[in-house]
């Protein structure tokens, strides 16, 4: 499930997933992102990961359309 906003050139989304992992329990993921438009192609930013094994990543992120 993705859900977030847009507000002028400001993009804030969350990603919510769940997996299978192999019969146990399933791995649950939640991500977060914090960018800005910087022109047409191109979206920089912040992201932050945390999935329920306590798996903790963040660090910056450049996204180009294609």
């Amino acid at each position: 499930m993705i859900f977030g906003t847009i507000d002028g050139d400001k993009v804030k989304a969350f990603y919510l997933a769940t997996r299978s992992s192999g019969g146990g329990d399933p791995l649950t993921t939640i991500s977060f992102t914090d960018g800005r438009l910087v022109d047409e192609e191109t979206i920089r930013g912040e992201f932050h990961y945390r999935d329920s094994d306590q798996t903790v990543l963040s660090g910056p992120y450049e996204a180009k359309r294609i």
